[in-house]
């Protein structure tokens, strides 16, 4: 993997993000069953859960790790890594406290909040633009 060009705290956006059995019972030991569609119907209303961690850039690709909290309150790994090059679209939009991040690609988008969205994103941006063009590689 190539040095990183930029890190940045992100929550993102996982859809499948499952919280552990623990997370929820510690969160309400008495009530289990509320928490667990409070839970379920959040995940629904937002298209998932957010995820705490850190997006990197790389030279062609970014990525997200969970960070060590989030690795152990969720089940499975969400760790994602998207190559630039399938990246059509990188957007802002408006996000309470925050502002969020969709990265656009044919498969689908992820989205992630973060402080300095615009500035991170512009970074984003800049990445692609070095990209070599498809024509270039032929």
């Amino acid at each position: 993997m190539n040095d990183p060009i930029a890190r940045k705290r992100v929550n993102a956006l996982i859809g499948d993000a499952k919280a552990r059995f623990g997370v929820t019972y510690f969160v309400d030991p008495a009530g289990l069953i509320v928490t667990e569609s409070v839970v379920e119907g959040l995940k629904k209303a937002m298209g998932g859960l957010w995820v705490g961690g850190t997006a990197t850039l790389y030279e062609t690709s970014i990525a997200f790790r969970p960070n060590a909290p989030n690795r152990s309150a969720h089940d499975g790994d969400y760790s994602v890594e998207i190559p630039l090059s399938d990246v059509s679209d990188v957007q802002v939009r408006f996000g309470s406290i925050t502002k969020i991040i969709d990265l656009v690609t044919d498969h689908g988008k992820l989205s992630l909040r973060c402080f300095g969205a615009e500035a991170f994103a512009a970074k984003i941006r800049e990445r692609q633009d070095l990209l070599p063009m498809e024509s270039e590689l032929e």
